[in-house]
């Protein structure tokens, strides 16, 4: 992606509305870097000194429990910070791989934490960004009990990655990255076998279809109909 730091800046949403001086720093501070499928952009418990903003591409932030075991935490898309918790210590809390192509912008700790301090415009924007990131995890919490059936979990997730990154098509609404049943299994907590015999329901219910880690909604409310069961 051939794009100028001016271009990129206008991309992350926290950076919307700053003050004129606080867009000429980060213009002249920012850093632009792409990376592979795969490939790790930062790692948990990581000594991390660059805040990090998604430009284009998906990326996967996940824990991994003492079973060596991947639970994913978010999906992120272009436009999102991925670690406000650097403002609290230059340490990642979370293992971050990008999903597909990715194209980042960073600012050091310090140039960004300086320009919150002299923008309350910027300032806000990070603290909303990472208020909606606690209220989703409150959502995720909630959604992952066993209160709550794997079927509906698997409607759900898929539903809402559909609404966040899919593509309309003739066929249906296209989420745009490869998604594997064992990804899916990972994203909800639940075991890679239960998932397929669910994902294959679905298929033959004619709610979605599948081919090659390509997940297609065809029937985004009967999807919906079934997270709410």
């Amino acid at each position: 992606m051939n794009m100028t730091i001016a271009e990129a800046c206008q991309v992350p949403k926290v950076l919307q509305d700053v003050d004129q001086a606080t867009r000429a720093k980060l213009i002249t501070n920012g850093l632009i870097r792409s990376y592979k499928k795969g490939e790790i952009i930062f790692r948990d418990q990581q000594e991390v000194d660059r805040f990090y903003f998604v430009i284009s591409g998906y990326v996967n932030l996940y824990k991994v429990n003492m079973k060596q075991s991947q639970k994913v935490i978010f999906i992120y898309g272009a436009g999102e910070m991925l670690n406000e918790v650097l403002i609290d210590r230059p340490k990642a809390s979370i293992n971050c791989e990008a999903l597909s192509e990715v194209v980042t912008l960073s600012y050091s700790r310090k140039q960004l934490l300086e320009m919150m301090e002299q923008d309350f415009g910027l300032t806000l924007a990070i603290m909303k960004s990472s208020a909606k990131k606690t209220r989703r995890l409150y959502r995720q919490l909630a959604n992952t009990s066993n209160m709550v059936h794997v079927d509906s979990q698997v409607a759900s997730k898929l539903w809402k990655l559909a609404r966040d990154y899919g593509e309309v098509t003739e066929e249906g609404v296209r989420i745009d990255f490869e998604l594997s049943i064992s990804f899916l299994a990972d994203m909800i907590g639940s075991k890679r076998e239960t998932v397929s015999r669910i994902v294959n329901r679905f298929c033959k219910e004619g709610l979605l279809r599948t081919r090659r880690n390509i997940f297609i909604i065809v029937d985004m409310n009967g999807i919906k109909d079934y997270s709410k069961e």
